[in-house]
């Protein structure tokens, strides 16, 4: 289906949700509309602080594996240059909660751009994030490039830097080992958040660009994206021996104590018994 006009990016709810989760029922004195913005305006912040906390966990393996000039100085600003980041992400998604718009004229506007929707839509809670997307891709597209070629040149320094010290005879083949598969588990786990985050916010972004409204895609992206917390924690599991010790240790050690407490349980019961045989 095409719609026609500026570009609109709206949120609405499927016909049989209900219109107040209840986890939106818990305070009266927000309106509902009032929590629909607050909570999108904490799911926007989700990318840019994922990104950054990926960047800051290459430069932390950067810091420790690479040898370079200036690491001494590095070292004494790398925790405001953390903070720098953190902050520029802030500063980058405070504007987008002034530049929400007046709802109702907003939705009839929405509505005059894409013709044709279903009925249940019109009648339909929706919150209109904004009209103007301008200002929101142009950030989008600045912090990824930043975060892109951060996270390029990082990764190629950290894998130049091994091969040299390798080469020098200062790293050993076992420790080399290690390291290639710490960094291998590192790029996969770095890749799940492209394909479940980044995938699909490009598609809907893409979409809101040409003026093409496909309910099926927009579902898609946003069920890949709920789907990305679960995902991500799979492989972490999965790629990351020491959590899959760690979780194995957990059991076993939750075993045992069920163990214990059973052949405690057995010898009071026992006990009892004796006693009361006796008398």
């Amino acid at each position: 289906m095409e719609s026609t006009g500026n570009f609109t990016l709206a949120s609405r709810s499927r016909q049989h949700l209900p219109a107040n989760p209840p986890s939106e029922m818990s305070s009266p004195s927000m309106s509902p509309m009032d929590k629909k913005k607050e909570s999108s305006k904490d799911k926007r912040k989700e990318p840019f602080v994922m990104i950054t906390a990926i960047i800051v966990l290459f430069e932390s393996r950067f810091f420790i594996v690479c040898e370079f000039r200036g690491k001494h100085y590095w070292s004494m600003i790398r925790r405001k240059w953390i903070v720098s980041l953190y902050m520029t992400v802030i500063l980058y998604v405070l504007p987008f909660k002034y530049l929400c718009p007046d709802q109702e004229p907003a939705k009839q506007r929405v509505f005059q751009r894409l013709p044709c929707l279903p009925s249940y839509i019109y009648n339909a809670p929706i919150l209109v994030l904004v009209e103007d997307i301008t200002y929101h891709l142009t950030v989008i597209i600045v912090w990824l490039l930043i975060c892109f070629s951060g996270l390029i040149a990082l990764l190629v320094y950290i894998y130049w830097n091994t091969a040299k010290l390798l080469k020098n005879h200062r790293m050993s083949p076992q420790t080399y080992q290690i390291h290639r598969i710490f960094m291998s588990a590192l790029v996969i786990q770095l890749v799940i958040p492209f394909c479940t985050i980044i995938g699909p916010a490009i598609t809907v972004l893409s979409s809101i660009i040409t003026n093409y409204y496909n309910q099926g895609m927009i579902n898609f992206a946003i069920l890949s994206i709920t789907l990305h917390g679960s995902v991500t924690t799979i492989a972490m599991l999965a790629v990351h021996k020491p959590y899959q010790l760690a979780i194995k240790e957990m059991f076993r050690n939750f075993s045992l104590q069920s163990t214990e407490v059973s052949r405690r349980e057995m010898y009071a019961n026992h006990v009892v018994r004796m006693q009361s045989a006796t008398q």
